[in-house]
Parts: structure tokens; C-alpha cells; sequence
């Protein structure tokens, strides 16, 4: 890609960064909005990309810019009116693992899908690996008897058997993650985890790494073999076989996975790159490097989670922040109880690399 795109590009994320936070800021055409430096400190951008990203929304009469005056939501701005919900409870069920790595924190999930549905009551429900079978038997089973059409689900971090059982039960249902392949009629969100991996491993051979170690979950999903796959893809591609990547699978606590990246580092002095799945991995592998006197000589990459106060090392981001993630998996779940459209639909993410 050209300079030239690249700077292009970014500009729209800028610009489609500024149009949803006039939408979750409530503002209607006429109102003031931020000024470019305002909007610069903001978004961590300079005021010639702000001014811009805002030129860009102008031309499209998104924004309106009058000298002297200041900056104003535009005629063309559309405030999405609130949608009716026909249920009034839904189920958000969630790996006790996933809190624990928590790259996407429960609260932030309950708040933002309760503006997109506020009429519903949200309940977050923690199952374990071993109860989560049992668990969604119980629910499903109530739900049919009581309420079939005023409940809903949005499952987080599901095994297969989890995804198979809603999707038999024909409940209204949305998948936040992957879906597994024989899973044909459950609606889901995810970020490109292919992707994920392979911008991660471009960005080791961009740095000319050649000993590689991707830091793991201890259990895997549907996505995780998706990023592997995008991992692989772009070491083979750049000349380097499978012997240049070791895994390591840890579980998600910070103090197991300094020490092991503190004896990884100890006997594999050659490993000049940690490939991490998130932030959390990333934090520690950060933490035990520090401690070795060998953060300098080694490369840190994180695949992303909740966005970093201050990057330490890059990272891959989503296109779409968290909270319009969160609005997609209201919107289709709301689709689905409304039956305003029958098709699924499996929304992926698109995902950029991030450098501090």
C-alpha cells in the first residue's frame, strides 16, 4: 500500500471515529460539536488529521465548519431512532474464563446494550467450562415453557456444543465471537482473527524476527485457529518455516505468565519475539522482559482486547470500538426478535496494527 492510501485511510477511520462519537454524544443537527483541537486531544491525533478527518465529514455534509464560529452537526447526520424490542430479558452467557482475561468487561456490555435496548433487562450469566452444558439446558428449557418470544441470548466465548444446543432451540440468539463451521443459523460479531495473526507475525518479520513464541490461552476456540492460521500464513510467506514459531498455552494469570516468559526467555536466549493473544499476555510478557534487562532485544506484539491507556508495544485494533461492536450484536439480536430480517449474518470485523 502507497503512503499516500495509507494516510487516506486513516483519515476515514479518524472520520468514522468522529461520526460515532457525535452519536453516542446524543448530538442532533445544529448542535456544536468539538473543535479540532478539542477533537485532537481526544482521539490522540494531530490537528492536520482532525482538520481533515472533519473536511472529509463536511464534504458529505456530516459536519458543517464556519469560520470563526466553530464546528456544527450537519444536515445529512441521521439520529438512528429507538428501535422497539419485543423482549424484556436478555440472557448474556459468558465463560468464567473470558472475566478473568477480561478484555471486554461485563459492565461495559450491560451499558451499552441497554441504550441499544432499553427496554429489556440484561442478565449476565457466568458458567463454567463444566456446568455450561447444564447450564444453557436449564435456561432453554425455561424460556420454551414461559417466554419463548420475550427472551433472548447473546452468547460470549462459546464452545460448539453451547452454540449447537441455542441454535436448535430456535431462541432469538447472536453469537459475540466465532461461530463454528457446521453452525449455519446463529448471527455473530468477531473481529478478523485471521487477520489478527497475520498482521502480528508481518510486524515480527517487519522488525526481522526469526525466533518466534505466541503466548496463549489454555483453551482454545473457533478463533484462535483462525488467528494461528493468519500466523503461519504470513511466516511461511516471508521465508520462515514452522520451527520459527513456538506456543506456549498459559493460563490467563499475570504471575504464571511473567514466570514463564522469564524461563522461556532463560533457556531460548535466541527468541527475539512474543506473539501474545491479548493485552493481558502482553502486559506480563512486558512485566518479566523489563525484569531480564531485555525489553530492548525483544519484540512484544499484542492481538488486541480493551484498548490500552499507554501502548507499550503494538497491537492489532478493531476498525470498530467496542462500543459499536456492542450496538451491532444489539441490532441483530433485535432483528432477530423482530423478525425483520430472516438471513444470518456473520459481521466481520476489519482490524489495523497499532504502534506506540
Amino acid at each position: 500500500m502507497s503512503i499516500v492510501a495509507t494516510e487516506n485511510t486513516n483519515i476515514k477511520r479518524l472520520a468514522f471515529a468522529l461520526e460515532d462519537d457525535i452519536r453516542r454524544r446524543g448530538l442532533r443537527p445544529g448542535d456544536r460539536y468539538l473543535t479540532a483541537v478539542e477533537a485532537g486531544k481526544q482521539f490522540k491525533a494531530s490537528k492536520m488529521s482532525v482538520h481533515r478527518a472533519m473536511q472529509y465529514l463536511a464534504e458529505e455534509d456530516f459536519l458543517v465548519r464556519q469560520r470563526g464560529a466553530g464546528t456544527f452537526v450537519g444536515s445529512k447526520f441521521e439520529v438512528t431512532p429507538e428501535r422497539w424490542c419485543p423482549l424484556e430479558i436478555v440472557h448474556v452467557v459468558m465463560s468464567m474464563d473470558y472475566q478473568r482475561i477480561a478484555t471486554f468487561p461485563a459492565e461495559l456490555l450491560v451499558e451499552h446494550l441497554g441504550i441499544t435496548m432499553p427496554q429489556a433487562v440484561i442478565e449476565v450469566n457466568y458458567v463454567s467450562s463444566f456446568e455450561s452444558q447444564r447450564h444453557l439446558d436449564r435456561l432453554v428449557g425455561r424460556i420454551a415453557e414461559e417466554n419463548k418470544s420475550k427472551e433472548g441470548l447473546i452468547l460470549i466465548r462459546s464452545t460448539r456444543p453451547m452454540q449447537q444446543l441455542i441454535e436448535e432451540s430456535g431462541l432469538p440468539a447472536v453469537v459475540f465471537g466465532s461461530v463454528y463451521s457446521d453452525v449455519t443459523k446463529l448471527s455473530s460479531v468477531d473481529v478478523d482473527q485471521f487477520e489478527i495473526g497475520r498482521l502480528m507475525a508481518r510486524h515480527a518479520l517487519d522488525e526481522r524476527c526469526e525466533r518466534l513464541v505466541l503466548l496463549m490461552r489454555d483453551d482454545w476456540r473457533h478463533g484462535d485457529n483462525a488467528m494461528l492460521a493468519g500466523i503461519t500464513q504470513e511466516l511461511c510467506a516471508g521465508g520462515l518455516g514452522f520451527d520459527a514459531l513456538t506456543i506456549c498455552c498459559l493460563s490467563p494469570e499475570r504471575d504464571h505468565i511473567v514466570e514463564e516468559v522469564r524461563r522461556i526467555k532463560s533457556e531460548h536466549e535466541e527468541t527475539d519475539a512474543f506473539l501474545c493473544r491479548n493485552h493481558v499476555y502482553a502486559d506480563a510478557a512486558d512485566e518479566a522482559l523489563q525484569a531480564l534487562a531485555k525489553r530492548d532485544s525483544v519484540q512484544i506484539i499484542s492481538g488486541g482486547g480493551r484498548k490500552p491507556i499507554k501502548a507499550r508495544y503494538p497491537y492489532v485494533a478493531p476498525d470498530v470500538d467496542e462500543d459499536g461492536q456492542i450496538q451491532l450484536l444489539g441490532n441483530m439480536l433485535v432483528d432477530q426478535a423482530t423478525q425483520e430480517k430472516t438471513q444470518v449474518e456473520n459481521q466481520v470485523i476489519p482490524v489495523h496494527l497499532c504502534k506506540p
